[in-house]
């Protein structure tokens, strides 16, 4: 029997967290992994929409540079980078320097 198996890495984005953040950017970092898994990966989900669960809590968390908790311009405003791929059709999209995004990028690039 062919068993499936799925892991899910995720990172907090790009720059420095500090020390006294860790236990907060770790807790996110797992609640990430957490919600990626949940809606039973190994069944009939793409690795996709796994993703998508993962980035719509990274986006949502203030101690993190993803979404809501992103690093500012110089001119006090959020600008969104994001790229996804499909793995299995090679479909990719991407995003860069988009201001005002009240959606996660994922979806705003799968959407």
């Amino acid at each position: 029997m062919n068993e499936r198996r799925v892991y899910v890495a995720v990172h907090g984005g790009a720059g420095y967290h500090g020390v006294v953040s860790e236990h907060s950017v770790k807790s996110a970092l797992k609640r990430a992994c957490a919600r990626a898994l949940q809606g039973s990966p190994l069944d009939d989900s793409s690795a996709l929409s796994v993703v998508e669960r993962a980035i719509a809590v990274l986006e949502d968390d203030e101690y993190l540079n993803a979404g809501y908790g992103s690093n500012l311009t110089i001119d006090g405003t959020v600008e969104c980078d994001a790229a996804v791929m499909d793995g299995l059709s090679g479909d990719f999209g991407s995003v860069g320097a988009v201001p005002g995004l009240a959606i996660s990028a994922t979806t705003y690039l799968t959407g």
